[in-house]
C-alpha cells in the first residue's frame, strides 16, 4: 500500500544544499534490502518517490512511499527540515484525467554526471521546472516524480574501470585520459541511487515542456537527460521500478 505525504515548508525558510544531502543518505538506509525490510519486501526496494504534483494550479511537495516507510520518513523531513509540517494526504492523482507519461533517461553512462547545485550559484535548479508546473490551467494535472532506490558500489567501479583504461592514444598502445576525468572522479566519490525519473501531463504541450525544462541540468563534460514516451498505470509501475 502506497501512502501520499505532502511536505509543505514556511515560505522564507532558509533550505541548504546540506539538509538534502543528510536527508538523502537517511533515505540510502530504508531502500536497501537487508534486515527486517528484506522480511518484508523480498528482493525489491520498498517504492519510494519525490514527486512535484501540479493540481488545480497548486504546486505541491509530495513523498509517495510505502506505508511501511511512512514513519519514517516522516520524522527524517522533520529531523532535516524543522520548520517542515508533513502532512499524510490521499493520492493528489486519484480521479485525475488519462496523463501522458514520460520518462526521462540519462545520455551517457551512469558515472557520468548532471549540473548538481555547485553548478547553480545564482539560478534556483528547480525554477525552470516550478516555471512549467505553473503554468498549468485549473483543470491540468502535471508530475514530475523521481523514484529512488539504493545502488551498490558496482557503477562506482565501472567509472574507475573507465578512467583507467582512458582512450585510444596518438601512438599504438598509447593511451590518453578521458577528457571527462575529473567530473566522472568527482560523481563516483559519492553514494549513488538507482532512479527513475518519470513525468506526466494531463496536457502534452506540458509534457514536452517539462522535458525541455530539464535541459538546465545538461553537463557538457558529463550527462543530460533524453525524453522516451512511455505509458501504463502511473503508481502501480512505481510498486514494480525498484531495483533488486
Amino acid at each position: 500500500m502506497l501512502d501520499s505525504l505532502l511536505v509543505k515548508l514556511p515560505r522564507e525558510t532558509e533550505v541548504t544544499p546540506e539538509m538534502a544531502q543528510n536527508f538523502l543518505a537517511a533515505l540510502s538506509q530504508v531502500t536497501k534490502r537487508p534486515g527486517f525490510l528484506k522480511s518484508l519486501f523480498g528482493a525489491s526496494a520498498p517504492p519510494l518517490a519525490l514527486e512535484l504534483v501540479s493540481t488545480q494550479q497548486q504546486i505541491k511537495f509530495v513523498v509517495t512511499c510505502d506505508s511501511a516507510l511512512t514513519e519514517f520518513i516522516s520524522t527524517q523531513i522533520k529531523s532535516n527540515y524543522p520548520l517542515v509540517v508533513v502532512d499524510k494526504i490521499k493520492d493528489p492523482l486519484l480521479g485525475s484525467p488519462p496523463l501522458h507519461i514520460a520518462k526521462l533517461m540519462i545520455n551517457k553512462a551512469n558515472y557520468y554526471p548532471i549540473k548538481t547545485f555547485p553548478n547553480f550559484t545564482e539560478v534556483d535548479p528547480l525554477s525552470s521546472i516550478i516555471a512549467v508546473l505553473s503554468k498549468a490551467t485549473p483543470d491540468e494535472v502535471a508530475i514530475v516524480q523521481l523514484a529512488l532506490a539504493s545502488a551498490d558500489n558496482s557503477w562506482q567501479k565501472q567509472g574507475q574501470i573507465a578512467m583507467d583504461k582512458g582512450r585510444p592514444g596518438d601512438e599504438p598502445e598509447q593511451t590518453k585520459a578521458l577528457p571527462e576525468q575529473q567530473s566522472i572522479k568527482e560523481k563516483i566519490s559519492l553514494p549513488g541511487f538507482y532512479f527513475t525519473l518519470r513525468i506526466a501531463a494531463t496536457n502534452k504541450t506540458r509534457l514536452t515542456e517539462l522535458s525541455s525544462a530539464f535541459g538546465v541540468y545538461t553537463r557538457a563534460d558529463g550527462n543530460g537527460f533524453s525524453f522516451k514516451a512511455s505509458g501504463g498505470n502511473w503508481r502501480l509501475e512505481l510498486q514494480s521500478e525498484t531495483k533488486s
